[in-house]
Order: C-alpha cells, then sequence, then structure tokens
C-alpha cells in the first residue's frame, strides 16, 4: 500500500503482506508483523503514505484467516480467498509461479 515494501524501511517490524480484499481489490495489501490467525472481531487499522495509522474508522477492515506463506506473505485459510491469492502470486513472478505450482500440485493448497 502506498508503494512501501514490507520488510524494509519504517517497516522492517511488519514484514508479511497481508490482501485487505483478495477478491475485489487484489492489489490492495498492507504490512503486518504476522499473519492473523483467526477471524477477528477487531479491526485491521489502514496507514497511510508516511506509515502513520489513520485516525478513524474508515480506515479499519476486518481481519480473514490466514497463515505465513513463503515467510513473506499471508496466505488466506479460506478457499476461495486463497485461490485469488495464490493465481495473484503465481501471475507476478516467475520463481513464485514455480513454487506455487509446486505446492498446489504436491500438496493440493
Amino acid at each position: 500500500m502506498h508503494g512501501n515494501v514490507c520488510g524494509y524501511g519504517k517497516f522492517t517490524d511488519k514484514e508479511y503482506t497481508y490482501f485487505l480484499a483478495p477478491t475485489s481489490d487484489i492489489e490492495a495489501t498492507i504490512c503486518l508483523p504476522g499473519c492473523p490467525a483467526f477471524q477477528s472481531t477487531e479491526l485491521l487499522r489502514l496507514y497511510g503514505p508516511t506509515g502513520s495509522p489513520y485516525n478513524n474508522n474508515t480506515g479499519c477492515v476486518d481481519a480473514y484467516p490466514s497463515k505465513p506463506f513463503f515467510n513473506k506473505y499471508c496466505l488466506p485459510a479460506l478457499q476461495p480467498l486463497r485461490t485469488s491469492v495464490l493465481t495473484y502470486l503465481y501471475s507476478r513472478d516467475k520463481v513464485m509461479s514455480r513454487v506455487v505450482g509446486d505446492l498446489v500440485r504436491v500438496r493440493g493448497i
């Protein structure tokens, strides 16, 4: 989000890329220190270009269950969301396309 790279610069403590809306806007992401494991009753607070959180609830979203993937991404636990993220990662990066292709074939994720 805002051109930031998770795990670098002001986000060294937030190394995981979390996809905010995998089925409707796959490019909308935020950096988190870890992946939410359960459906959250709390909201994830979004941040502005400087990394400072927005001060109102319009900058918040519900968290969905996810798990760390490739020590870099939060892979959704729910199948439709997971498929959307894997398809996106597969299409963006040649190395990732090999990894995702192998995992899908071997593990059926």
